[in-house]
């Protein structure tokens, strides 16, 4: 996971706001602690339980990047990686 934490340090100094969210009722099915130790630049890990949970982290990732955005436009990417 080296390449994990290279990629987010990469990301920290072009100041990209980094969230994890770790999905599944079992943290054992992925690593937390990398999760949350890749966080950078003012983001947040979350854990959902289940799918059902994701629309309410997103909604939460998406206010809290509206206000700390200072800019009049945000663009916001999301990348899914499948575990495993």
């Amino acid at each position: 996971m080296d390449y994990v934490r290279v990629e987010a340090d990469i990301a920290e100094d072009l100041g990209i706001i980094i969230y994890t969210i770790g999905l599944g009722e079992e943290t054992s099915h992925f690593d937390e602690d990398l999760l949350m130790e890749i966080v950078r630049n003012g983001g947040k890990y979350y854990h959902a339980p289940s799918a059902d949970d994701l629309g309410s982290i997103y909604d939460m990732i998406a206010l809290d990047l509206f206000y700390k955005a200072q800019y009049d436009i945000a663009r916001i990417e999301l990348t899914l990686y499948k575990a495993g």
